[in-house]
């Protein structure tokens, strides 16, 4: 069975943290750290805009210090951001993630923001995936076929 990212959605939830683009990049980073999450998307009128992450705090903020904490999101913001549909599978997530080198895939669905999925996501789904198929390969080989689907 291949999990879909609407299965982990359902699973971790459909909340988002997002901000609009004038709020300033302390404000941000405070909720990256309140959070303890590794990414915010920055929206307008429903519409994703970009994306922030906290390697783009630490990089831009502290490490060049091009920008300061009193700087617009929308001025660091990467606005070249891949998404997924929620009814593509696991996999695709991760070609997706490795071949642009993003770590977070917001969750588009007609045009609708229903999620957002991060790396840690994905490989949590393809090690339940991989493992119900070693349970239901070994149970095959032994005689007993596995009926239960992967838990979620």
């Amino acid at each position: 069975m291949t999990t879909t990212v609407k299965q982990v959605i359902a699973r971790k939830g459909g909340n988002v943290h997002a901000v609009a683009p004038d709020t300033r990049l302390g404000e941000v980073i405070a909720m990256l750290g309140e959070h303890r999450i590794g990414a915010i998307l920055v929206c307008e009128a429903g519409q994703v805009l970009g994306i922030v992450t906290e390697r783009d705090c630490i990089r831009e903020v502290l490490w060049k210090k091009g920008y300061s904490e009193d700087s617009r999101v929308g001025d660091l913001m990467r606005t070249e951001i891949p998404t997924v549909s929620p009814r593509e599978s696991i996999q695709h997530c991760m070609r997706v993630m490795t071949e642009d080198r993003v770590r977070h895939l917001p969750v588009m669905d007609d045009g609708r923001l229903v999620g957002l999925i991060s790396m840690g996501d994905v490989i949590h789904a393809l090690l339940s995936d991989q493992r119900h198929m070693i349970e239901s390969l070994e149970q095959y080989i032994s005689g007993s076929p596995s009926l239960k689907p992967p838990p979620h």
